[in-house]
């Protein structure tokens, strides 16, 4: 099983590989990527034969997380020039959908905002929700 500082390190050296990063020696880098998660249940299941072990495995189960690069920035100083090459790794959970939203923001119902916390009965009245606070947990 990889781990996720092993994908880091993996797509960290494929990016230095690229010419503009290699040529310039970019020493001090900082890597921003945005990341996420879904799940999907009830898919087609396919008469693949899965390991004799595995009876209670089904593949009508789908669950995924992605992990992709945005942008790398360039952080080296005069100092710092041939040293060697560090990134330091910027995540940012992005890619996400309205369920995963819900469970990290502790909102009750999918049908209340989870920015603002405003039900569906005050959302049309827009002085109540410019006026109520930010939800923190999101």
């Amino acid at each position: 099983m990889l781990s996720l500082q092993d994908l880091l390190d993996h797509t960290t050296a494929r990016i230095l590989m690229i010419d503009f990063v290699y040529k310039n020696g970019l020493n001090n880098l900082v890597l921003y990527s945005k990341w996420g998660c879904d799940g999907s249940s009830g898919q087609r299941e396919y008469k693949q034969k899965l390991p004799e072990e595995s009876k209670l495995v089904s593949d009508s189960n789908l669950f995924i997380a992605s992990c992709v690069p945005i942008r790398l920035i360039d952080e080296t100083t005069k100092e710092e020039e041939g040293t060697g090459v560090q990134v330091k790794h910027e995540l940012f959970l992005t890619m996400i959908d309205g369920e995963v939203a819900q469970v990290l923001t502790d909102t009750r119902s999918n049908s209340t905002c989870t920015i603002c916390g405003t039900t569906p009965r005050l959302m049309n009245n827009l002085s109540n929700v410019t006026a109520g606070p930010e939800n923190e947990n999101y």
